[in-house]
């Protein structure tokens, strides 16, 4: 694993479990980052350590404790959570649009070449074709419990 940046997310109900990707992550000491909304209705990342505290936000998702978040730009790997998903990379997530809207510097500028944006969810979530919007930030890969499909 090449990244040194690796944003992930702790999973809700039904949501895939990623728990072993963090420690996977925590393993091959890189730097393991939680999404924190902000009032702009986007996300920014907290470090998240073994034993870390955290806290529920408004929505009942856990967040890191931190002083210091890291901007998504910064990011070199980002492992999101999908409802639903196609083949051609379009998401279906919670309709919140904070990863639309914190990584739509990807859409606008030919420059960044990341974070890599890999979505995880189970194969039934698969949708033969995903209707996207312009405001639409799309996947570099899809993994689920069967494969890893790279885009």
């Amino acid at each position: 694993m090449q990244s040194q940046h690796c944003a992930c997310y702790l999973a809700m109900a039904s949501e895939f479990n990623c728990f072993d990707m963090i420690t996977l992550i925590w393993a091959n000491q890189k730097k393991c980052y939680l999404p924190i909304l902000t009032p702009e209705k986007k996300l920014k990342f907290g470090l998240y350590q073994q034993y870390d505290v955290l806290q529920m936000n408004r929505y009942h998702i856990l967040e890191p404790v931190v002083d210091y978040l890291v901007a998504a730009a910064d990011l070199d790997l980002v492992i999101l959570p999908l409802v639903g998903f196609d083949k051609s990379g379009h998401r279906l997530g919670m309709g919140g649009g904070y990863y639309d809207r914190s990584f739509e510097f990807i859409k606008n500028s030919h420059r960044h070449k990341k974070p890599f944006l890999l979505g995880v969810a189970y194969a039934c979530q698969e949708i033969e074709q995903l209707e996207a919007d312009p405001w639409d930030i799309p996947l570099n890969g899809i993994l689920t419990e069967k494969n890893l499909h790279i885009l």
